[in-house]
């Protein structure tokens, strides 16, 4: 027995309108089928649009800049969010240089985000490192983040990375299959 069936609307599902039912159980899609499966509670979808909610992989909720702070928090901004049809988001940790600061700031934004209302995940986010660059994308992937996101650009904050661990990161990533994501600028410029 499903949770949840999803009778009578319009699905959007591989691309295309259906008339398919959706039935739930434990919160998640179990089936997608005909209607008419045993379920415990059943909402009537007629006249709607049945739509998989959406995912928003940049944020910056409670982003710190040092003399401001992003006026969305995770609460204020996963509201606004769920409004828009986004039930997923992607936020992004503090710029970190070695794996024991990533450690740090990842238990840090999740003891923050425990105020969001919707699914999240995080990139972790990293400066000219000081540390082992590989035990850095360790600590990365065992805290469950299959992105970094760096920069060529920010030297005065010392945010920026150099060519030469960049060049290293996209090694590990062909190692250890994860994303490098670049916010590509150019100080000298």
């Amino acid at each position: 027995m499903y949770d949840l069936a999803i009778v009578n609307g319009k699905c959007f599902i591989h691309g295309s309108w259906s008339g398919e039912c959706l039935y739930v159980k434990d919160g998640s899609i179990a089936h997608i089928g005909p209607k008419g499966l045993p379920a415990q509670e059943t909402f009537d979808a007629s006249g709607l649009e049945v739509l998989p909610g959406l995912i928003d992989p940049h944020v910056h909720f409670e982003l710190d800049l040092g003399t401001i702070v992003s006026r969305d928090d995770f609460d204020y901004g996963c509201q606004a969010a769920l409004h828009g049809g986004v039930t997923t988001i992607v936020d992004f940790l503090e710029p970190t240089a070695n794996a024991a600061a990533l450690e740090r700031s990842y238990h840090s934004r999740m003891e923050q985000a425990k105020k969001c209302r919707i699914d999240y995940h995080f990139h972790a986010t990293i400066k000219q490192p000081d540390g082992d660059l590989e035990a850095y994308v360790k600590t990365m992937l065992r805290l469950g983040m299959k992105t970094v996101k760096l920069f060529t650009t920010y030297s005065d904050s010392g945010r920026r990375t150099d060519d030469e661990t960049i060049i290293e990161l996209l090694k590990l990533s062909n190692r250890y299959h994860f994303l490098v994501m670049t916010h590509v600028e150019n100080d000298a410029m």
